[in-house]
């Protein structure tokens, strides 16, 4: 009996062993400078000064790929990574020794199962200020800040793309080909997104609709690996 015990707890022991911790960092930037809350004036490659105030999004269906393949799953949680909470940015997940990775897949945006499960709580708790209505459900990809070009009220810009119901649901899948680590650098580059939209002509999108399905996969363009 005693010989059994001791086999068992070689067994745990070695179970404990071969897991590992690999952590994922989303660190929204705009070019080469971390974003900082309404700290620094940034300029796009228009030469337009652009200040941001807010960027906030929803990643959620974190898989770990070997080419086509799914070698982990991290279920179905659903995280919010907030600029100005940088403990938000930090996600770690544990896989078992001996899974080859390549990939990493993700999906900006809440599913469809999630808004029409209603306000949930943690990441997707409404006082977060990431929920319309359940007509509406999540919004997935919020970024607010000023500019002198915009032509709105204080020259403020918001842009809340959502919407999850056809023809004009937003989710997002992304896949990025990456190098296996133990840390892997992932930047959301915001500067990229003024790229596709110009704030003196448009400086507010709040609710789903045709432009926001655009801007979603324009943001969805915004995600890098980074070394």
């Amino acid at each position: 009996m005693k010989t059994f015990y001791l086999l068992l707890l070689c067994i745990c022991c070695r179970v404990a062993v071969t897991a590992h911790t690999v952590q994922v960092n989303f660190t929204p930037v705009f070019g080469s400078q971390i974003l900082k809350p309404g700290q620094t004036h940034y300029h796009t490659s228009t030469a337009d000064s652009i200040r941001i105030e807010v960027c906030r999004f929803y990643i959620s269906h974190i898989k770990f790929m070997h080419d086509k393949n799914v070698v982990f799953d991290a279920a179905a949680q659903v995280y919010l990574i907030d600029m100005a909470d940088t403990v938000s940015q930090q996600l770690q997940f544990t896989l078992p020794d001996g899974v080859n990775w390549n990939a990493i897949s993700f999906c900006l945006g809440t599913d469809s199962a999630t808004n029409v499960s209603g306000a949930l709580g943690g990441s997707l708790d409404p006082a977060n200020g990431m929920y319309w209505a359940w007509q509406s459900g999540y919004i997935n990809f919020k970024l607010e800040g000023s500019s002198p070009r915009c032509t709105a009220r204080k020259h403020e810009f918001q842009f809340h793309l959502g919407g999850y119901a056809s023809p004009f649901a937003t989710l997002q899948q992304i896949r990025l080909d990456c190098v296996q680590s133990s840390n892997i650098n992932v930047v959301c580059d915001t500067a990229k997104f003024f790229d596709y939209t110009d704030v003196k002509t448009t400086a507010a999108i709040m609710s789903p609709g045709a432009r926001a399905v655009e801007l979603s996969v324009a943001a969805a363009g915004l995600f890098a690996v980074k070394p």
